[in-house]
């Protein structure tokens, strides 16, 4: 980790959201929950931070027509009660037409609300499913040529 941003930009970030809200121009900003706000500048900052590192390219802004609206809510901002669904700055649970159901026990961690150019809104949940466990870390030696060994019973063929 490099390049990187300098310390005091990271900690600006999160100011830039208070004070475009108090603008005339940006006062609309107060209708909506400040989590998706603030998630988008997060994700905005881990781009930069990625292209400072020079592990990407300079992030690419999205166009209006072309891509499709979205609003990501994590924990702090939704509330999930017997499988109602309901956002902050919302008085009621969202109407949702499920197309599967969750799995059973699960808890949702990241809600994304997301309107495509017809004008339809969807809803996409990330939940970590109880049921299914973890399997054990393997380590692979990637110098070898033709058989790595991995700390399994199991051996992988080379590709190379």
């Amino acid at each position: 980790m490099g390049g990187g941003p300098p310390a005091h930009y990271v900690r600006s970030v999160v100011g830039w959201l208070i004070g475009w809200k108090r603008t005339d121009e940006l006062a609309f900003l107060n209708e909506v929950s400040s989590v998706p706000l603030q998630q988008t500048l997060r994700h905005l900052q881990a781009g930069f931070v990625a292209f400072w590192d020079k592990r990407s390219r300079y992030p690419r802004f999205k166009f209006k027509r072309k891509s499709r609206a979205s609003a990501e809510y994590t924990r702090s901002a939704f509330r999930w009660r017997y499988g109602r669904l309901t956002l902050a700055k919302m008085n009621s649970p969202l109407n949702i037409v499920w197309s599967r159901p969750l799995p059973e026990g699960a808890e949702p961690s990241t809600v994304t609300v997301s309107r495509d150019v017809a004008g339809r809104w969807f809803v996409s949940i990330l939940v970590e499913d109880p049921a299914v466990k973890p399997l054990p870390p393997v380590a692979v030696e990637g110098g070898w040529t033709r058989a790595s060994p991995v700390c399994s019973p199991c051996r992988v063929r080379c590709l190379g």
